[in-house]
C-alpha cells in the first residue's frame, strides 16, 4: 500500500526528536512480524513457566475465585471496555496490513493468560512478599491499601519497561502515528492506567484469576485487530 509522504514535528518512538517523512518513520519502526512473533512466543513461555510454578495458572475446570460475581467485576468490565479499549482503537492504525480474527483471537487468548500470570505475579511481589518485609500484618484496612499500592507499584516498574522496550519496538508493528505516539501519555496511559487498577482490585479483592485473564484478552483483541496483527508469513516484505 502507497503510504503518502508527510513531514510530521517529532518522533517520540526512537527517544529523541527528528524530522521523518511518514515512509521514513514506519521504515525506521516496522518490524518483520515473523520476528515480532519469535518475541512474543519466547515472552509467552516464560509468562508459562512462571505462572505454572507459582500458581498463577487459571483453571477453566474449577473455581480459582472465592467470592462470586462482584461490583469489583462491573469496574473491571467498564474500565477495559468502556475506558481503555475505545482509547486504543482510537489511537491504533493498520498502516495497510490486513485485520484478522483468528490472529486477534490466538493473540488475545495467548497474551491473555501468559501476561496476566506475569502481571500478577509482579503485583503479589510488592503486595504480599514485600509488604510483610516492610510492615506488620494487623488486617488494617490501612495496612490492606498499603499492600495493594506497593504491588501496584512493583507492577508499574514492570509493566513500563516491558512496553516501552518490548512490546512496541520489538513485538508489535507500528501502530500509532507520529502525533498518536508523541500524545500516548497524556491520551492513552491514563487510560490503561485505571483498566490496570481495576484488574488488580478484581485480583485482591476476590483472587479470580479467570475474570482478570478475561478481560486482558478482551482487550489484546481487540487491540491487535485495530492494529492490524499478522501472522507469520514467509512473503512477510514489509
Amino acid at each position: 500500500m502507497k503510504m503518502r509522504s508527510t513531514k510530521t514535528s517529532t518522533e517520540a518512538l526512537g527517544g529523541g526528536v527528528e524530522m521523518l517523512s511518514h515512509e521514513e518513520y514506519l521504515k525506521k519502526h516496522q518490524l518483520n512480524n515473523n520476528v515480532g512473533w519469535m518475541y512474543m512466543i519466547s515472552y509467552w513461555i516464560i509468562g508459562l513457566v512462571i505462572g505454572s510454578y507459582f500458581g498463577y495458572m487459571p483453571s477453566w475446570t474449577t473455581s480459582t475465585t472465592t467470592t462470586s460475581f462482584a461490583y469489583t467485576h462491573l469496574f473491571g468490565l467498564f474500565a477495559t471496555c468502556f475506558v481503555a479499549i475505545p482509547r486504543i482503537v482510537s489511537m491504533s492504525h493498520t498502516f495497510g496490513r490486513s485485520r484478522s480474527i483468528i490472529t486477534s483471537s490466538f493473540f488475545a487468548f495467548s497474551n491473555g493468560i501468559c501476561e496476566t500470570m506475569l502481571f500478577l505475579a509482579m503485583y503479589d511481589l510488592g503486595a504480599v512478599w514485600l509488604s510483610d518485609m516492610v510492615m506488620e500484618e494487623d488486617g488494617s484496612s490501612i495496612r490492606k491499601c498499603l499492600a495493594f499500592l506497593l504491588g501496584y507499584l512493583v507492577l508499574s516498574i514492570y509493566a513500563a519497561p516491558i512496553h516501552i522496550k518490548f512490546w512496541m519496538p520489538l513485538a508489535f508493528p507500528i501502530h500509532f502515528s507520529q502525533a498518536d505516539a508523541t500524545t500516548f501519555y497524556k491520551k492513552g496511559l491514563p487510560e490503561l492506567q485505571l483498566m490496570t487498577i481495576s484488574w488488580l482490585i478484581i485480583y485482591a479483592t476476590t483472587n479470580d484469576i479467570n475474570s482478570v485473564c478475561i478481560l486482558h484478552m478482551i482487550f489484546n483483541y481487540c487491540g491487535t485487530f485495530a492494529m492490524g496483527l499478522e501472522l507469520p508469513s514467509l512473503y512477510y516484505d514489509r
